[in-house]
């Protein structure tokens, strides 16, 4: 399946959805650094991508980087203010990110 995206960006590197559903791919196999270079190559071309702000949010949070999440889940609340996930994920990782504060603090 990445070969078929991998044509599509050779036939056109600026067709946004074919690097952010491959990007989405790459998060499912687990090869999470690939798929941050998607979503980054899209949002180089269309910097309000919802779908690929909220999907590389996802995986950072993923990997605990949750201030890196919160800010593009940030980018991405006025560009599509009424999707209540991302201000579910947004409040989630506040959450996430002040538990993970209060554990390092307690010990």
């Amino acid at each position: 399946m990445i070969k078929c995206f991998d044509r599509i960006s050779q036939s056109d590197p600026n067709f946004v959805y074919g690097l952010v559903y491959k990007g989405y791919v790459l998060t499912k196999m687990k090869r999470y650094e690939e798929a941050i270079e998607c979503f980054d190559r899209a949002l180089a071309i269309k910097p309000n991508d919802v779908d690929a702000l909220k999907e590389k949010a996802d995986i950072l949070s993923n990997m605990m980087k949750y201030e890196k999440a919160i800010e593009c889940l940030l980018k991405a609340v006025p560009l599509y203010i009424i999707d209540y996930k991302i201000h579910n994920s947004i409040n989630l990782l506040i959450q996430l990110q002040s538990q993970m504060i209060k554990y390092i603090t307690d010990e």
